[in-house]
């Protein structure tokens, strides 16, 4: 027999239960966000970036490239406008960013 009260007893389950399941949803956020670079590649993040940060790091910030070359990734989204990133590597440091879009009925932003 437990000392706890019933109602009290079910309390806990029902939290243990809701834990677990923010647990899972956590984890299954976490699990999708790698292939999901459409969702992490944003002007925000690649302003983040900086010359020497390691390639893991740029790829757990932006995702996975839309294309490896030899010793440059591509990043490019179509909507709601193109836009495409470019990040050069050395020794698998960055070296160099280049970023680019098509919006031709705004002005470039500053800087851009």
């Amino acid at each position: 027999m437990s000392s706890w009260p019933e109602s009290s007893a079910g309390a806990c389950h029902r939290g243990r239960v809701w834990a677990a399941g923010l647990a899972v949803l956590l984890l299954a956020g976490a699990g999708a966000a790698p292939g999901c670079h459409g969702r992490r590649f944003t002007r925000e993040n690649y302003e983040t970036l900086y010359v020497g940060q390691p390639a893991w790091a740029i790829e757990r910030k932006l995702g996975e490239p839309d294309r490896r070359g030899e010793g440059v990734w591509y990043y490019e989204r179509e909507k709601p406008y193109y836009q495409r990133a470019e990040v050069h590597f050395d020794n698998g440091k960055a070296t160099r960013f280049e970023w680019s879009y098509d919006r031709p009925e705004e002005a470039p932003p500053a800087g851009g």
